[in-house]
């Protein structure tokens, strides 16, 4: 199971896409570009709220594998990830979709699983 968490906070690293031949990633326009238009005044309030989002959906995901035995894993698993993908597609567009496809499927994947072991552990 730690193994689909640390895989889901590679993923919500290293998604990128290029844009007229410069190479952009999540993590870049996460931390970097966005503090940057913020400090330039270009974003809405929407826009803030929406990276405020990814923010906290990252700090989720990253905090994931720290929780496996809290009362708060699976809240988080379901919460955070889900925070940080409508993060995106609220930030950027629905075509996020397509740069988060890896972390989506491994956070299939872990809620499938943790659904499977918690059934195996009550029977």
């Amino acid at each position: 199971m730690k193994f689909l968490l640390v895989l889901m906070i590679v993923f919500s690293f290293i998604g990128g896409f290029s844009i007229n031949g410069v190479w952009s990633f999540l993590f870049q326009f996460e931390f970097i570009d966005m503090v940057n238009m913020i400090k330039m005044g270009n974003q809405s309030s929407s826009e803030v709220v929406a990276w405020i989002a990814i923010l906290i959906g990252h700090i989720g995901i990253i905090s994931l594998p720290f929780l496996t035995k809290n009362i708060y894993f699976k809240v988080v698993l379901l919460s955070a990830p889900l925070l940080f993908i409508l993060g995106f597609i609220a930030s950027v567009s629905i075509l996020a979709i397509v740069f988060l496809f890896p972390l989506i499927i491994t956070w299939i994947i872990a809620v499938i699983y943790r659904n499977k072991i918690k059934r195996y552990r009550d029977e």
